[in-house]
């Protein structure tokens, strides 16, 4: 067993550090697989997991369930927790974000208590986010705190960054762009130290949002312009898409239509180049909005909102769809169409009543959140308050302390003095 064990850490050291190319790779630990046993297996299947992250997901979620049955087999902890962080891992970019949760507890039953600092903060830090992603917002920031903390205690600059910058998202779901902002700018001052430029273009690109939501649109753009920059140095695709479609919504916003277009029409592009549904279907409404009730243009404006229609349905996006419904009763009603404007408005009112409905629950989650952060933000002061008055108090002491040392060693060598003035 431990030839073989010794036999796997060199192969796996080859491959990764000379065949070089990820496919080859895989295919190599598929051939080490093939002839693997217990701890050895589960290894090499925990690695295949994480490469199989950039090409097939589902492989992911497959390899994960087995590495986890043979690591229970073998009583191997840490390749048990590693199979489940990859499971959890799965589950989130399927959108089943109760069964990530679980999958990342599972795995923080075997980190936190090792001293494995890093990795612990990472599964802390993945945690938040899909308790996030669940509209679970207090419990999300507790998990998001705890990576902070120990990051902070790490002191990996880019990393404490990042915690900064999922909380400053969390803050914008809860409503709350000023603290959201503050924390926003915690993570740009950590961030643009280290060298990731993909989370300085967020963070610039967040930063620049919540300035749109304040009104601040001339800081907004030039967060926004900053972002962009950064973004075609490194060919991000999806970042560029989100930060086109930012700027076609701020140039919308100050009445620069034909720059608006410009955007939304290049944000699109990107869009249909990467097959996002979603971003397809919400950048047709946002042209069909701008050409129909922006610029009169109706045919025109109609055209888009129906094709947004069709694939907010498709894929069973319920806010497009409302966004769609709103955007087309306008045109209409502008057009003199006054019963197909009643029509959509009534479908407008009823599935916006359905949605406020369902989002009754996460305004009450939402709610509850922001008053743990107000506590949290209490006690914060209490304790400041307490410590300074600690600190006032022992200052005093010592004060106390000098002066009453000072005076008898004055006295002492006065004494001294006299006594030798007497002699004389």
């Amino acid at each position: 067993m431990k030839h073989r064990l010794i036999f796997t850490v060199f192969f796996l050291s080859f491959s990764f550090n000379v065949i070089g190319n990820d496919t080859e790779i895989i295919d190599s630990l598929h051939m080490a697989l093939n002839n693997s046993k217990g701890n050895e297996r589960v290894n090499l299947l925990n690695r295949l997991s994480t490469l199989y992250r950039s090409y097939e997901i589902d492989k992911v979620g497959h390899l994960s369930k087995v590495a986890i049955d043979v690591a229970h087999e073998e009583g191997f902890n840490e390749g048990e927790a590693i199979a489940h962080e990859n499971l959890a891992w799965y589950f989130s970019k399927k959108d089943i974000g109760d069964s990530a949760v679980i999958s990342y507890l599972k795995a923080l039953d075997y980190y936190e208590v090792t001293n494995k600092l890093d990795e612990t903060a990472s599964i802390y830090n993945s945690l938040g986010i899909s308790l996030m992603n669940s509209g679970r917002y207090s419990e999300s920031l507790d998990y998001l705190v705890k990576s902070l903390v120990l990051r902070q205690e790490l002191g990996d600059k880019s990393k404490i960054g990042g915690s900064y910058l999922n909380m400053g998202i969390v803050m914008e779901y809860l409503h709350e762009p000023e603290q959201a902002l503050e924390y926003y700018l915690k993570a740009h001052e950590f961030i643009k130290i280290g060298d990731n430029k993909h989370n300085l273009s967020s963070v610039l690109m967040n930063i620049g949002v919540v300035n749109f939501t304040l009104g601040k649109y001339r800081l907004s753009n030039k967060y926004y312009s900053e972002a962009l920059v950064i973004q075609l140095q490194n060919d991000d695709q999806y970042g560029l898409m989100k930060i086109y479609r930012n700027l076609g919504n701020l140039s919308m916003r100050i009445k620069d239509l034909s720059a608006a277009i410009v955007y939304y029409n290049m944000s699109l592009d990107i869009a249909v180049e990467l097959n996002d549904i979603n971003s397809i279907s919400g950048t047709y409404i946002k042209l069909g909005d701008l050409y129909g009730n922006k610029m009169a243009m109706n045919e025109k404006g109609l055209e888009y909102l129906e094709k947004g229609l069709v694939l907010a349905k498709s894929i069973g996006n319920k806010w497009c769809e409302n966004e769609a419904y709103h955007s087309m009763a306008e045109s209409y009603s502008a057009n003199e169409e006054f019963e197909k404007a009643y029509i959509l408005e009534k479908r407008y009112a009823n599935l916006n009543d359905s949605l406020v409905r369902a989002n009754a629950k996460l305004q009450i989650e939402k709610s509850k959140a922001v008053l743990e952060i107000q506590k949290d933000r209490l006690k914060t002061n209490t304790k400041r308050i307490a410590e300074a008055n600690v600190s006032k108090k022992t200052s005093y002491k010592r004060m106390c302390i000098v002066v009453y040392v000072s005076a008898f060693l004055v006295l002492l060598f006065l004494g001294l003095y006299l006594k030798g003035r007497r002699h004389l």
